[in-house]
């Protein structure tokens, strides 16, 4: 009977003190977490995309030295950088992964609620950002929308915009299925009515047998991830003369943009497709 006692008496023992481990433990990587996640936000607000890179692991990048000059170009715009920051919300996913909510405040007046993801790899914690639109993503709130006004009136050379070509593209040989990027890349959209106007043609090898439909998506590259403005779905043959189809955005403007081409599946065919024309705006 005595020895029974003794046994569960190192057996309470032996579980708080693995409970005590733990909790420790627990307590440790949220802290770690939310100290990287401090500095990396710390990084964007000074601008120093150096350091935003080596805090981050970006699926949208294949190299450390895209990763830095997309993350500088994106900085080098003054309404993209955060004038501060606000940690709302920390949610424990497991001791290798949390998730964030945090509040960003920008110079046109804009507050967003920003969803961060961080997990521990290779015994480093990072942020994680996906190559999935941030504002179609779980948590993703815009409190406050942009001023758009206040920036222009900041940048007199954006005051009254002109209607100018934005980007050109022209791509032969698509399989269908297929969903590729425009070559130009980092073109500003400046609008007076929240459009732009694409002047295009698309046609397939198989009219017959599939209507050419694709879908012609507006994104704009940013630190923190890819932000979708506008899209339009083009169907049909397009062909021998401009077709003309407005996208509309959220913004009256988009900075670092470039243009997505999704193309449908035809499943039972296969189809290429060929396109070319112009994005220009107001």
């Amino acid at each position: 009977m005595r020895r029974l006692k003794v046994f569960s008496i190192v057996c309470v023992l032996f579980f708080g003190i693995s409970t005590t481990i733990f909790a420790n433990e627990s307590t440790s990587n949220s802290e770690a977490s939310k100290f990287i996640l401090r500095e990396y936000l710390e990084a964007s607000v000074n601008q120093d995309y150096e350091r935003l890179s080596r805090l981050t692991e970006d699926h949208r990048y294949n190299s450390l030295e895209e990763k830095q000059q997309e993350y500088k170009s994106s900085l080098e715009n003054p309404s993209e950088v955060p004038l501060s920051f606000t940690i709302i919300d920390q949610q424990r996913v497991s001791d290798k992964e949390y998730n964030y909510s945090v509040k960003l405040e920008f110079p046109d007046n804009e507050i967003i609620n920003l969803p961060i993801n961080m997990k521990n790899i290779n015994e480093n914690w990072k942020v994680i950002i996906s190559t999935q639109p941030v504002n179609e993503q779980k948590g993703y709130e815009i409190i406050e929308h942009a001023d758009d006004n206040l920036m222009i009136q900041k940048n007199q050379a954006l005051a009254e915009p002109q209607p100018s070509t934005k980007c050109t593209w022209s791509f032969s040989e698509r399989v269908d299925g297929r969903t590729f990027t425009s070559l130009c890349k980092k073109f500003d959209l400046s609008t007076k009515d929240y459009r732009t106007t694409l002047n295009l043609q698309q046609y397939n090898d198989h009219k017959d047998k599939i209507i050419p439909l694709i879908k012609y998506e507006i994104f704009e590259t940013k630190f923190f991830g890819d932000n979708l403005w506008g899209y339009t779905d083009v169907y049909g043959e397009k062909k021998g003369v401009g077709f003309k189809a407005e996208i509309f955005g959220d913004t009256l403007k988009a900075t670092n943009c470039y243009i997505k081409f999704s193309i449908e599946n035809s499943k039972n065919t296969v189809t290429t497709f060929k396109g070319f024309g112009e994005l220009y705006s107001f």
